[in-house]
C-alpha cells in the first residue's frame, strides 16, 4: 500500500508516523531536484533506461510519455545507443513551464535555458513528436520541431460506458444527480465555487451532487456535505470502475478547469465519452476546455464569477430540462473528437513505426 493511503487509513500515532515519513521522502526528493543541473532525477532516468536495455528482442520504438520527463530522456539516451530505434514521445504535461515540477519560481528560472536544451534535444533525437494541443504554443519557439510534432489530445475516449449501472438501493433518488469525478487541489482547481453554486441548485431544484474525487481539499467540501444533509456526498477517492459507474448513472456531468492553461484535465474526454450533458466550471477565458466543447452541443461552460454564482445555478437548472434525456452517440463523438480517439492514435503511431508514408512513395516510384 503506497504511504499517502496509509496516511487516510491509519489513526493516531501510525498516522503521524507516515505523514512523517512522507514528508522525509519528499525533502530528500526537492534536495535531489534543485541540485540537478535540469529538473531531473538521475535515478529515475537510470530505471527506466535500465529497463530498456532489459528487453531482449530488437526495439523497433521507444513511446515514452511525460509525465515524468525522465522516461523521454532514458528514450533519448537508448536512441543515442541503438540509432534503428525509433524514439516516438507523447506528451501529455508541461515540462519547462510546470509549475508544479520545479517546486520554487527561482528554481524554475534557474533551470530553463537546461530544461530548455532537453526539450531540443528530444526534438533532434525524435522521428515524431505527439503533442495535446495545449502545449503546441510552447514548441513554436524550437525551429527543429517543425514537421515533428503530431497534433492530438488525451486518449480518453471509451465506449460503452453507458452500459454500466450503479445500486442506489435505499438512497433518496432526486430528479438530477449531478456527478464531479477527479482531482481537486487548492491552487490549481479549488472546488469552492463549484459548491457555492451547487447550494443555490439545490435550494431550487430538487437534485443531488456527487463528488468522487481525491486532493487536499476535504477541509473546504466537509462543511459543505454536512450543510446539504445528502445532497452534497463525497465519495473520495474511488476506483476507476466504481467512477465510471457513476458517470453512467449521471444526468450532468460536472467539470472544473485548472486556474493556469498549462495543462486541460483529461476527465472532460471521460465525460465526452459518456455522451451525456457537461456542466464546465472556468477560470480563464482561454480555457482550453470552452473551445473544446464548442464541438459538443449538450454542453454548458460557465465563468467563476462571485457575481454570477446565482445566475449560473439557474443556468444549470434550464440547462438540464433543455437537455433531460439528451445523449449523443458514440460513432458521432469518436469522428468529431477523433485526435482523443485511441484507435486513431494508435494507428497514426503504427504508421509512423512502420514508416507508412516512405511505403506509400516507394509503391509509386515501382
Amino acid at each position: 500500500m503506497k504511504i499517502d493511503e496509509k496516511i487516510r487509513t491509519e489513526r493516531g500515532a501510525s498516522k503521524l508516523l507516515f505523514k512523517f515519513l512522507l514528508n522525509g521522502i519528499r525533502f530528500k526528493e526537492y534536495i535531489k531536484l534543485i541540485s540537478s543541473r535540469a529538473s531531473l532525477q538521475k535515478s529515475m532516468i537510470d530505471a527506466y533506461y535500465n529497463a530498456l536495455n532489459k528487453i531482449l528482442a530488437p526495439v523497433e520504438a521507444v513511446i515514452p510519455m511525460c509525465f515524468p520527463m525522465e522516461a523521454v530522456v532514458a528514450g533519448m539516451k537508448f536512441k543515442k545507443n541503438v540509432t534503428t530505434t525509433k524514439l516516438i514521445p507523447y506528451l501529455f504535461d508541461p515540462f519547462v513551464e510546470s509549475h508544479t515540477l520545479h517546486r520554487a519560481k527561482w528554481n524554475k528560472r534557474l533551470k530553463r535555458k537546461a530544461n530548455l536544451k532537453v526539450e531540443k534535444n528530444m526534438f533532434d533525437l525524435s522521428t515524431k513528436v505527439f503533442c495535446v494541443n495545449h502545449m503546441l504554443h510552447h514548441f513554436d519557439k524550437f525551429s527543429n520541431s517543425h514537421g515533428r510534432i503530431i497534433s492530438t489530445e488525451h486518449p480518453m475516449l471509451k465506449e460503452n460506458i453507458n452500459n454500466l449501472t450503479i445500486n442506489r438501493e435505499g438512497e433518496n433518488k432526486a430528479p438530477l444527480i449531478l456527478t464531479y469525478t477527479g482531482v481537486f487541489d487548492k491552487v490549481v482547481r479549488n472546488p469552492d465555487y463549484l459548491l457555492k453554486t451547487m447550494q443555490f441548485v439545490l435550494s431550487d431544484y430538487d437534485s443531488e451532487l456527487h463528488l468522487y474525487t481525491s486532493g487536499n481539499c476535504g477541509d473546504i467540501i466537509d462543511p459543505y456535505t454536512k450543510e446539504a444533509e445528502g445532497k452534497i456526498v463525497n465519495h473520495g477517492y474511488v476506483s476507476k470502475k466504481d467512477a465510471d459507474i457513476a458517470v453512467a448513472s449521471s444526468g450532468i456531468l460536472v467539470s472544473v478547469g485548472n486556474r493556469d492553461n498549462l495543462q486541460s484535465p483529461s476527465k472532460v474526454f471521460e465525460y465526452i465519452s459518456a455522451g451525456k450533458p457537461i456542466v464546465h466550471f472556468y477560470n480563464r477565458d482561454d480555457d482550453s476546455i470552452v473551445d473544446l466543447l464548442k464541438s459538443y452541443p449538450i454542453s454548458l461552460c460557465l465563468k467563476q464569477d462571485k457575481g454570477l454564482i446565482e445566475q449560473n445555478a439557474k443556468s444549470i437548472i434550464k440547462f438540464y430540462q433543455e437537455c433531460n434525456g439528451k445523449t449523443l452517440k458514440f460513432s458521432e463523438i469518436e469522428y468529431k473528437f477523433r485526435k482523443a480517439s485511441p484507435k486513431y492514435i494508435a494507428s497514426q503511431i503504427l504508421n509512423i513505426i512502420i514508416d507508412k508514408e516512405n511505403e506509400n512513395e516507394s509503391k509509386e516510384l515501382m
